[in-house]
């Protein structure tokens, strides 16, 4: 698709005949959506082979400084990770759009799923803070939190 257009824009330009993209009549790679990011434990054996390689030395270093680059920006395959681990802390969406150079925060909504699970985990864990409070037991149905709860001691 982008190399279709820059074809296209080199014919507009005048840089290219007209009709003369030889992209015209290539058919366009139908990816799948992925909903898969790095999780902690990945990101941890990510590392760990980071340093193994390096000091086995069988990576030139540019390689090895290369991933663990794209690693902490977020560069190219990893934003997903990169975006995902930044609302995992806690990040809003607006900040995480401000850092993979979203002009738009509606651009960073597509990974507003993650941030539900966050609200999930912090659901979660107002529950066992208020199980421990309460000395109660939670009972949880979908869509309902009941407490039953035994007030003092």
């Amino acid at each position: 698709m982008r190399l279709s257009k820059m074809f296209n824009l080199a014919e507009i330009w005048g840089l290219r005949p007209d009709g003369s993209n030889p992209c015209l009549h290539v058919k366009k790679y139908h990816e799948e959506k992925r909903e898969r990011f790095l999780g902690a434990v990945e990101y941890a054996a990510l590392g760990r082979t980071l340093a193994e390689v390096e000091a086995d030395g069988s990576e030139p270093p540019s390689v090895i400084a290369t991933v663990r680059l794209l690693m902490l920006t977020g560069c190219r395959d990893l934003r997903h990770s990169f975006a995902s681990g930044a609302l995992f802390l806690g990040e809003g969406l607006p900040m995480i759009g401000k850092l993979l150079g979203h002009p738009q925060v509606q651009t960073t909504a597509r990974y507003a799923h993650l941030a539900a699970f966050i609200a999930n985990q912090t659901g979660l864990r107002a529950q066992r803070g208020l199980k421990r409070k309460f000395r109660s037991r939670l009972v949880q149905t979908p869509g309902l939190i009941t407490i039953r709860a035994k007030v003092g001691r």
